[in-house]
């Protein structure tokens, strides 16, 4: 547990965008236009018709498509990181106002950053992710029947440089979204305030598990392109690939919004069964007012179990939408590039 007042820390890039006062999406933007563009001139420079041959059809397209989405998920793993420590700073008076006050002195490092005690595990996570990225590097080696001439084509090294990054960016970021996940639950069952009379202070919760969800759906977005890519070349692995990717992302949503919500309805759900069960003694001790007792009994009842309103129903629901769309979009995309080439 933070000592009260504990600083916490920031990661690099927050760190970064704090110092030299960056907006989070310009510097995502900036980070994907750099990204794709040095591909594009390592492609452009180093390969006979490189520009024609980024072109639907092209022989350098499907390694355009990846990059595009290495380029994406680069940049989102920036922003993200970014908005979700925006996202506790903008909602430490809505989860102190949810919680009791004793344990207030656990928010305090999130005023300045995260509690000092994830940094650890967030520097192992870091190594682990580089690691199985240059394992992986190792085995595109190994495999390969050409091994000198990938490790010295201009466009393998991009792609060399860029898997161990994003792994190391992504195995951060699931060590992030745990601890949270983790904390937040620990926070609602020791701390939270259950007030029948006052329950959308809990909502702070559901819109906390929202911004997990928003960010697992944008990944499962990004990776349509490769699913879409997949079947219209008739790779396999590209498609078994998408697949699994874009399941455990959806996945990820529906299960971080449900770690949110869940534990609010729990210690709801037992507030009221004690609430109920003490009315139905009442009840049998004092008929005189039975009435009054059941009409109590029926608002007790009829009280929301569940962290959710109205605006956050509606924003989880376009959430979930967003890998379809994506989906319908990019398979009309691919479908319009075909007819071009045909």
């Amino acid at each position: 547990m933070s000592e009260p007042g504990q600083e916490g820390f920031l990661p690099l890039e927050v760190k970064a965008l704090a110092v030299f006062k960056l907006d989070y999406r310009l510097l995502g933007v900036g980070l994907f236009l750099i990204s794709l563009g040095s591909f594009i001139g390592i492609a452009v420079l180093t390969h006979i018709n490189g520009l024609e041959g980024l072109l639907p059809g092209g022989s350098l397209a499907q390694e355009f498509e990846i990059a595009l989405v290495f380029s994406a998920l680069l940049a989102l793993a920036i922003c993200l990181q970014t908005t979700g420590h925006n996202l506790w700073q903008r909602e430490l008076p809505s989860l102190k106002r949810a919680i009791r006050t004793g344990l207030h002195d656990r928010l305090a490092p999130f005023a300045t950053g995260l509690p000092i005690e994830w940094e650890k595990p967030y520097r192992s996570a870091s190594l682990v992710g580089f690691v199985l990225g240059i394992a992986m590097n190792g085995a595109i080696i190994l495999q390969s029947e050409h091994p000198v001439r990938i490790m010295t084509d201009p466009i393998g090294i991009w792609f060399f440089v860029m898997g161990p990054l994003l792994l190391t960016l992504g195995a951060r970021g699931l060590v992030d979204m745990s601890h949270q996940s983790r904390f937040l639950k620990d926070l609602i069952e020791n701390g939270a305030v259950i007030d029948l009379t006052d329950l959308e202070n809990l909502q702070v919760f559901g819109r906390m598990g929202l911004h997990e969800a928003l960010s697992w759906s944008l990944i499962a977005v990004i990776l349509i392109p490769v699913l879409v890519m997949g079947f219209s070349t008739g790779g396999i692995g590209v498609v078994g690939t998408g697949i699994v990717a874009i399941t455990l992302a959806l996945g990820g949503a529906v299960r971080s919004f449900w770690l949110a919500i869940q534990p609010v309805q729990t210690r709801i759900s037992l507030v009221k069964a004690d609430k109920i069960r003490l009315l139905r003694a009442e009840i049998i001790k004092a008929p005189a007012n039975v009435g009054d007792l059941i009409s109590l009994e029926n608002w007790v009842s009829a009280r929301p179990e569940w962290p959710i309103s109205a605006p956050i129903s509606r924003r989880l629901a376009v959430y979930v939408a967003l890998p379809l769309l994506a989906w319908a979009g990019a398979a009309l995309v691919d479908r319009g590039v075909s007819a071009l080439i045909t």
